[in-house]
């Protein structure tokens, strides 16, 4: 990753990415969907250039949560190679069995 790269990422309103996203998702269509996913991609791309992945996952978390009865999202999510439930369910069952 170039420096240059690096504030390139810092210096974007990630908020209004965000936003962006939440406003996408809350339509609950399938267009809706496919333009926060490509969106999230976008973010990912830049989180990327971190060193941590951390802030990405926890804010996917929380959208998750958000939006929990609608089964399309993680799908498209996990689709785009974004979210794995499968590690996200494990993750969470080694926590509470190793506090």
């Amino acid at each position: 990753m170039s420096e240059y790269q690096y504030y390139e990422f810092a210096a974007i309103d990630r908020w209004a990415h965000w936003a962006a996203v939440e406003a996408l998702t809350g339509r609950g269509s399938a267009s809706g969907y496919a333009q926060a996913v490509r969106a999230l991609i976008d973010l990912a791309e830049g989180h990327a250039l971190t060193p941590s992945r951390k802030e990405l996952d926890l804010a996917l978390r929380r959208l998750l949560v958000r939006h929990a009865t609608r089964g399309a999202l993680p799908r498209r999510l996990a689709e785009a190679g974004l979210w794995s439930t499968v590690t996200h369910h494990d993750e969470r069952r080694r926590r509470q069995t190793h506090p």
